[in-house]
C-alpha cells in the first residue's frame, strides 16, 4: 500500500509541477493515470490502521482537490467506507473477545 501512495503522491506532484505545460493535451493523459493510480490504491485492501490511515488520507485529498474522474471518486469513497466497516468489526469481535475471556479493558 506505502508503495502505491508514495507513487500516487510523487506523480501528483510532477501533475501540478506542469500545470502550465499542456502540450496536445498531454495533461489529459497524466490526469488519466493519475485516476488510474487511485483506483488501484482503492482497489487495495488496508491491512493495518496505519495503511487505512495513509490510504484514507491520500484518497481523501485527491477528492477534496476535485480533479479526480467520477468513477475513480466513487471507488475511493466505497473503498474508504468498506476499510472502516471492516475495522469497526474488527474493533468489535475484539471487543467481544476480551470480554469473553476476561481481558477487557487491559
Amino acid at each position: 500500500m506505502a508503495d502505491l501512495i508514495a507513487c500516487g503522491r510523487v506523480f501528483w506532484h510532477v501533475i501540478n509541477a506542469t500545470a502550465e505545460w499542456d502540450a496536445d493535451g498531454d495533461m489529459d493523459l497524466l490526469n488519466q493515470v493519475d485516476d488510474h493510480l487511485c483506483l488501484l490504491i482503492a482497489n487495495r485492501q488496508a491491512v493495518t490502521p496505519q495503511e487505512f490511515a495513509a490510504k484514507a488520507e491520500y484518497l481523501l485529498a485527491r477528492i477534496q482537490n476535485g480533479s479526480m474522474a467520477d468513477v475513480a471518486e466513487k471507488a475511493a469513497m466505497a473503498s474508504i467506507r468498506a476499510d472502516a466497516c471492516r475495522a469497526i468489526k474488527a474493533a468489535q469481535a475484539e471487543a467481544v473477545r476480551r470480554e469473553r475471556t476476561g481481558t477487557a479493558g487491559i
